[in-house]
């Protein structure tokens, strides 16, 4: 459970708090001939490896940051102003179904319903939703000043 901390951690670290609306601007401007997409994807990879501060989990930054990069790449081109809040909660959703498929594929972990409700499942569920809903909300206020 702590590998996937640390992988939720790396990436809303690297979503929200080191991606500026310069940055977010930039690249909805230019797409994917953004300089910035591929820095942004950079600093991913690189929070990876300094978070998880173990070589052998290559294959989970590989994998992480590359669909990262492609995930981006699809909203970045499909995103128009009518569709943009919800591509945000789209791209969201399909980085976190990444990490957790990562994490199941790349652990002994099994996954169960039983296992799923459990209270340190659900605070951190809480705490993700959480995130989700103030990173929403700054959007919001970022969109409408």
């Amino acid at each position: 459970m702590i590998l996937l901390i640390k992988l939720l951690l790396a990436h809303f670290i690297g979503d929200f708090f080191m991606q500026s609306q310069k940055w977010v601007t930039d690249k909805e401007t230019r797409k994917l001939k953004s300089p910035i997409l591929y820095v942004h994807v950079a600093i991913h990879i690189t929070l990876l490896f300094i978070i998880l501060w173990d070589v052998t989990m290559w294959p989970i930054i590989l994998i992480i940051g590359s669909t990262h990069l492609i995930i981006d790449a699809i909203k970045l081109i499909t995103q128009r102003e009518s569709n943009r809040r919800w591509l945000f909660f789209v791209d969201q959703m399909l980085h976190l179904l990444v990490i957790i498929s990562v994490y199941y594929l790349f652990t002994d972990n099994t996954f169960s319903v039983d296992d799923l409700l459990t209270e340190n499942n659900l605070l951190l569920a809480t705490c993700i939703l959480s995130c989700l809903v103030l990173s929403c909300l700054v959007l919001s206020c970022l969109v409408l000043s």
